[in-house]
């Protein structure tokens, strides 16, 4: 084997079977990572057929948002999620080891608590949840220092559309947004894309209003029959009847008297005036036809709360007793508003890691969903057991941690309304255990039992020890 300097020499077994073995794993290693890159190529992730133009996408949201824009129902539903989703806090976690460095957290707290010189967080949380549940997706624009760092955060309008290779990969630009005649372009870096997962596999997820629209359309239709039944089969007032042989210049000036002064409400409460020529007054009232498709337009609103997910007694139609006020309260944060606050948290912790944040994670606040008195009885029963913290009594009265040292301790409260931290009682707890065992250990408990044993005339097994404490105990004066 070649040295340094060119010379040879002579290779040891044991060194061959090293090269062989390190040789092996090299060759392990390449073919392991070439077959990695070879299987994210295999398959054809988000195919060509399933890409929707960037006019399709802007026609889509435009429709959707005309939708939600003039339609009651729709507007009450979704509007009521996101008016929920903006009230429930958010924090901001150390997960790292040791203490949290106060001025990294202020600076990571503040870049979410003041997005840009327009908008609160509370502001863009609402538009966020709002786009989900009409479009499936929302997209942030990431605005970044001259060093790299994102320094304040917009909502996208327009369409917005992905760029993606046909592997799923995404192309630079990644994103190209469309606003009227004007586009930009933004790498994949600059933008936090929440969606909803699409079954098919689309980059435009569908959303939940595609399958509303037949239902909507109904709806629409009801409205617009009710409009015209209401404002032309109905007619209320008083007709002025005057002799077929009335002059025009006398029906002209009866008509004018009749315009100046029983026209609007306070007209409608005038004195009669003096008409020239013989008049006969009378009452015309025709019957209130009642609301056109009422079952229907009933049974289209179920449709349309079932699918956009909020309960029809959220928006004051159903009436409901309070335990089922509770169990609907309870089911809706559970089953809508909070999957969405896991979605939107879920992807912005995901992009704190692509930037090399991982000791910080943005946390929502437990939304207190349970009665103050039900929450009052559940925390005087934890306390007492010393099952709760301080800090976990504030979250679920809604208020913030104080994130101290004392207030991360579960803490109970004895008799005589005094604190004690269960940590500590844990600790002297086993220091008594430490010494009781050690005191134990020293006392021989075992050779006085066999004595007691032997003393009642007991055998015991033929050992050593047990034959000496036997004769011990058969000389002893004190038998």
């Amino acid at each position: 084997m070649a040295g340094k300097n060119g010379a040879t020499r002579q290779v040891g077994p044991d060194e061959v079977q090293l090269i062989s073995r390190e040789k092996t794993q090299l060759q392990t290693s390449i073919s392991r990572r070439s077959y990695v890159e070879t299987d994210k190529k295999k398959g054809l992730r988000f195919r060509r057929f399933f890409l929707e133009t960037q006019w399709q996408v802007q026609q889509t949201k435009l429709l959707f948002y005309e939708v939600w824009k003039k339609h009651p129902w729709i507007r009450a539903l979704v509007n009521k999620i996101a008016n929920i989703a903006i009230t429930v806090g958010w924090y901001i976690d150390y997960t790292g080891d040791g203490k949290a460095n106060p001025i990294e957290k202020e600076h990571i707290q503040n870049f979410f608590k003041y997005p840009n010189y327009q908008e609160s967080f509370p502001d863009i949380l609402w538009k966020t949840i709002v786009q989900l549940k009409l479009f499936a997706e929302s997209f942030w624009e990431m605005v970044k220092s001259d060093k790299g760092y994102p320094i304040d955060f917009y909502i996208l309008d327009g369409s917005v559309r992905i760029c993606v290779d046909e592997h799923g990969v995404p192309t630079s630009p990644a994103y190209i947004q469309k606003v009227f005649n004007e586009t930009a372009l933004f790498e994949y870096d600059e933008v936090v894309y929440f969606r909803f997962p699409d079954p098919l596999g689309k980059l435009h997820p569908s959303s939940e209003l595609e399958a509303l629209e037949l239902s909507v359309l109904t709806d629409v239709y009801a409205m617009q029959l009710n409009k015209a039944v209401f404002t032309q089969g109905v007619r209320k007032g008083k007709a002025f009847i005057f002799p077929a042989e009335t002059g025009e210049e006398q029906m002209k000036r009866n008509r004018a008297q009749i315009d100046n002064l029983h026209t609007g409400i306070i007209g409608s409460y005038s004195a009669f005036i003096a008409l020239e020529g013989e008049c006969t007054i009378q009452d015309l009232k025709l019957a209130e036809e009642k609301m056109e498709a009422e079952d229907l337009r009933k049974y289209l609103r179920s449709e349309m709360a079932a699918v956009i997910g909020t309960p029809l007694s959220k928006v004051g139609v159903d009436a409901t007793d309070v335990k089922e006020s509770e169990y609907v309260d309870k089911s809706f944060w559970q089953e809508e508003v909070q999957p969405l606050l896991d979605l939107v948290q879920n992807t912005l912790n995901r992009y704190l890691d692509y930037l090399g944040i991982y000791n910080y994670r943005f946390m929502f606040k437990k939304f207190p969903i349970r009665d103050l008195k039900e929450t009052a009885r559940l925390i005087d029963v934890l306390k007492k057991h010393g099952a709760i913290s301080t800090d976990e009594v504030r979250e679920m009265v809604g208020l913030d941690s104080l994130n101290t040292e004392s207030s991360k301790k579960p803490f109970l409260i004895t008799r005589n309304d005094s604190i004690i931290f269960v940590n500590e009682i844990e600790s002297e707890k086993a220091k008594i255990d430490a010494v009781k065992k050690e005191e134990k250990a020293s006392a021989f408990p075992f050779q006085i039992g066999r004595r007691r044993v032997a003393r009642k005339g007991a055998t015991l097994p033929s050992t050593e020890e047990t034959a000496a404490d036997e004769e011990g105990a058969a000389q002893d004066p004190f038998r």
